[in-house]
């Protein structure tokens, strides 16, 4: 497991309702998840540009051919996936980032494993290729549950430090918890997670070869004060 990333924005409110003083923070924290199971597409690469100006000119070009042509590549290396003990599945495009380079042949087939190096030994193997190009997506994280419990602990852990500390600078005792809220970057994809998944990928439209996932929240805690 990483060392999880925190980034804790604050706000604090020091008012009154009923005559209740109160301290308000807002953190945020993230958890990485470790891959466990995946799905590799792999695709028919047809590396003619039916839109270049040469093909166009091309007289003896021809479409079904070269579709012709890539599926019986596909079907030799869909044999020589199962003389290695891989069990080929039918193409299954659900779950594919939208971020993720998609080839445009549809012309394919999946394979299912459950080890992140068996992972990376398929994608070799494949990759030493050029007439063929592949997507993996991961189904399944492990421990993902145990992962939310400690992220949602270490935010109620760093809430109360803050809280602590705001209360010290500022005259203030704080008390129990009142209110505890996620936030609203719970709920959506914030900047900064688009911007690493970007990262991942080396820039837009290129392939992701970190198969690490995240969770992350945001809580809205507010303490009693006085």
């Amino acid at each position: 497991m990483k060392n999880l990333a925190l980034i804790a924005l604050l706000f604090v409110s020091f008012g009154s309702y009923a005559q209740t003083k109160f301290i308000e923070v807002e953190v945020t924290d993230t958890i990485s998840l470790k891959p466990l199971n995946f799905r590799c597409n792999v695709y028919a690469q047809d590396n003619t540009d039916v839109y270049s100006y040469d093909v166009a000119e091309d007289e003896e070009y021809d479409p079904l051919a070269a579709a012709e042509k890539a599926k019986n590549k596909l079907n030799e290396v869909k044999g020589m996936l199962e003389t290695k003990k891989y069990k080929v599945l039918p193409l299954d495009e659900s779950k594919i980032n939208l971020l993720e380079r998609r080839p445009p042949s549809k012309e394919g087939f999946s394979i299912v494993v459950n080890d992140e190096a068996e992972m990376k030994k398929l994608k070799e193997l494949l990759n030493s290729r050029e007439d063929v190009t592949t997507v993996v997506v991961v189904l399944k994280y492990s421990d993902k549950l145990k992962a939310e419990e400690k992220l949602i602990k270490k935010l109620i852990d760093k809430a109360k430090a803050r809280a602590a500390f705001i209360g010290v600078t500022s005259g203030l005792k704080t008390g129990k918890i009142l209110e505890v809220k996620e936030g609203r970057k719970s709920n959506e994809a914030s900047f900064t997670e688009l911007y690493s998944q970007l990262l991942k990928m080396g820039s837009f439209g290129q392939e992701n070869n970190d198969y690490t996932g995240s969770i992350s929240k945001t809580f809205v805690v507010k303490f009693a004060a006085e």
